[in-house]
């Protein structure tokens, strides 16, 4: 960034830092043609111009930047046309501090073939000149000036942007989804390609533009699957299909005639002033001691990673493989992310991933104006999963409805869970790590194995309750009475933790159950107690990081020192004030979603409805509900309003969701109830980056292990 503020004032604006790179564009290619005969003229000036100005202005004067995905597209696509949308609300002119949502985004290869057919377009009348190119380019000077380019990968993604642009980092990587970590992009190398020196050249350049602080050093790490993989499986279900694809294999890589090793361990010598890097073995171990160096700088690393190439096909990746090493700046830690689909207070198979709906509300919020406020509303809450993750956003209301009542109950217990005081959190720890650890409780009585003291009895307490609410028939939903919640609201948070445990060791284990000669009940409860453990864990470590080296506060945001870099995460004190019951009460609400809400109401509509899969309902009930549902969705939008669905597509179990509730007949819907209510659904144009299907709904999610999900974007304006 300093480098690019030091070209601002010396150039003064926009036109003349262009003026100078294409003043040193031509020079350089100058001196190709002199060597290069007049049959290959015309491709030399073509190919050459693109080539050196596309270096100049995104690379030099520029900047480029890296962003690795916690998912890849095996899981979903969202991702890309999330980051899409975070970067046309939070990239600004550097000269007037002024957002730039206008951004036209291409293709680092669209790009360049737009610049080569340009040129080559005009080469018969100015073949003889260079300086013709000049005035080309001023033509199309308020273009470039707007435009940025991408490189996607399977499970990431690169960022060029011109000189004048700048971009927040720091909030692309808070409001993100499904962003793991960002920060500058240093060496970018298909495998097949890569040498030892291309390597080295980019790490000078890095140091020559980011030299680190006074008698500081980077932090040098490679993803090893030698040094991580053996160590970190109790993440497994996070990084599978994500993380764990862009790790390497050192020992079996090579850049060019040199094994990985080797590079490494020349790297060492060569960078010694400007780099630690770490021994082989438990990254736990290695990497702790050479963060603990004093002269180790803390604010971020630099990561050696591999990641594929997309196909026609995005599901699979191909086989071509590129070396990857940028620098984490940011890290996103979301806490609510700990838990994604695994919230304390829990009753459905069914709820989103916290990482989807963030990325849902993200592709809607980009296309709203930047005004005070905006109202968006989630007529299925359920647990809370879309206002929980709403809270972030500091000129948007949230408003959960739903017509369980147990719906708001679940809700206050994880807004509450999430703001409890770190001792109340340490000692529910505490607690369940009895049940966890204790190496007889699978030995005892099934369903009875702690009577007789405070412990013993929160665990009858829930086990009763949950023996109340269980349906008759099959335990794959739960229904609750009024006696039912008023008993379940006369408990503290713990007990009610302890059912909700409960619920997901019946939900979850009951085909088990039914498969068993015996009943397996308590090694299942335990399975489910450990994963919470782990998660609450990861929570407190978290919140304790926050408390003890937070460096900025930026309204929701805050940002602090973290394990490999800054992390960026909810400012507590914020998601406190909005724990009120004040504020609950206006924005959570019972109520039935096929009754009509007031006219011109929401600007944003975001829900996850029923699909009827792993429930009962009756599938004329379910037909009613989706067009009643959707007719008073439409109807309370406002002018320009946007409804976003996630509905199943296709299921992996053999129990298949109703027809009823797929995109192909939905759409037909929301087409029809839109053009009964006078709007048009509308699409704002802006430029994708090829593959087209990254960036284009309905975007997928997917579970290879129960269903495919279809997420749907409309805009409606009044004719």
């Amino acid at each position: 960034m300093g480098e690019r503020l030091n070209n601002l004032i010396l150039f003064m604006c926009y036109q003349k830092i262009l003026d100078k790179v294409i003043t040193e564009t031509l020079k350089e290619l100058e001196k190709d043609i002199i060597k290069t005969s007049e049959d290959f003229r015309e491709d030399t000036i073509v190919n050459g111009i693109a080539r050196i100005f596309f270096i100049k202005w995104f690379k030099e004067f520029g900047s480029a930047y890296y962003f690795l995905f916690k998912k890849n597209l095996k899981i979903t696509n969202i991702q890309y046309a999330e980051l899409i949308a975070l970067l046309r609300r939070h990239t600004y002119n550097l000269e007037t501090n002024i957002p730039m949502d206008n951004l036209q985004i291409l293709g680092v290869q669209e790009f360049n073939n737009s610049i080569r057919e340009v040129l080559r377009s005009f080469y018969p009348k100015f073949k003889d000149s260079l300086s013709y190119y000049r005035n080309l380019f001023n033509i199309y000077s308020s273009l470039l000036e707007k435009t940025i380019l991408t490189d996607s990968f399977y499970g990431s993604c690169s960022l060029f942007l011109p000189p004048h642009i700048s971009i927040n980092l720091a909030s692309v990587c808070f409001y993100s989804g499904y962003i793991h970590s960002c920060g500058r992009n240093i060496f970018i190398r298909n495998v097949n390609k890569a040498q030892k020196e291309h390597f080295y050249e980019a790490l000078d350049l890095y140091l020559k533009q980011n030299p680190p602080p006074p008698n500081k050093r980077y932090f040098f790490a490679v993803y090893a699957h030698e040094d991580f993989t053996q160590y970190d499986r109790a993440l497994a279900s996070d990084l599978r299909d994500g993380l764990d694809d862009v790790k390497i294999f050192v020992e079996k890589y090579y850049m060019g005639n040199d094994r990985l090793v080797s590079v490494l361990n020349d790297l060492k010598i060569k960078y010694k002033d400007y780099m630690r890097i770490s021994d082989p073995g438990d990254y736990r171990k290695q990497h702790k001691a050479i963060r603990a160096n004093e002269d180790v700088l803390k604010e971020k690393t630099l990561w050696l990673i591999i990641d594929r190439a997309i196909t026609n096909n995005i599901n699979i990746p191909d086989q071509k493989k590129y070396y990857i090493c940028y620098e984490q700046q940011f890290i996103n830690q979301n806490p609510f992310h700990i838990y994604d689909e695994n919230k304390p207070a829990w009753i459905s198979h069914t709820t989103i991933p916290h990482t989807l709906a963030g990325a849902m509300i993200n592709i809607s919020v980009s296309n709203c104006p930047i005004q005070e406020k905006i109202e968006i509303h989630d007529p299925f809450g359920g647990a809370g999963t879309i206002w929980l993750e709403l809270l972030k956003y500091n000129n948007v209301i949230p408003y959960s409805s739903d017509i369980d009542k147990v719906a708001k109950i679940l809700t206050k217990d994880n807004i509450d869970f999430f703001c409890l005081p770190l001792k109340e959190l340490e000692n529910i720890g505490n607690k369940l790590s009895n049940f966890a650890n204790d190496p007889g409780a699978a030995l005892q009585t099934p369903r009875k194995i702690y009577e007789g003291t405070d412990l013993q009895k929160a665990y009858q307490w829930a086990l009763e309750i949950l023996d109340k609410i269980l349906t008759s028939s099959k335990s794959d939903s739960v229904s609750f009475s009024t006696e039912n919640i008023e008993e379940l609201l006369s408990k503290d948070i713990f007990h009610r933790i302890l059912f909700y445990i409960q619920i997901r060791t019946v939900l979850r284990h009951n085909a088990e159950f039914e498969r068993s000669v015996k009943n397996d009940w308590t090694p299942a409860f335990l399975n489910e107690t450990k994963k919470i453990l782990l998660q609450i864990i990861s929570y407190i470590k978290l919140r304790k990081e926050a408390g003890q080296g937070e460096v900025s506060k930026r309204k929701s945001m805050s940002i602090f020192l973290g394990s490999y870099s800054n992390v960026c995460s909810f400012n507590y004190t914020i998601l406190n004030e909005k724990n009120n019951d004040d504020f609950i009460d206006k924005t959570i609400t019972i109520r039935d979603a096929t009754v009509e809400l007031k006219q011109n109401s929401f600007d944003v509509i975001i829900t996850d409805p029923p699909y009827g899969f792993n429930t009962n309902e009756d599938i004329e009930s379910l037909a009613k509900l989706y067009d009643q549902s959707l007719k008073a969705m439409i109807g309370s939008l406002k002018n320009e309003g946007q409804l976003v669905l996630c509905l199943p597509d296709c299921s992996y179990t053999g129990r298949n969701s109703p027809f009823i509730t797929h995109k192909e007949i939905v759409i037909q819907q929301i087409i029809s109830i839109a053009e009964m209510n006078g709007y048009e659904i509308i699409t704002s144009y802006h430029t994708i980056p090829e593959p087209i299907t990254l960036f284009k709904p309905p975007y997928y999610w997917e579970s290879e292990r129960a269903l495919r999900r279809s997420i749907l974007h409309f805009k409606l304006r009044k004719k």
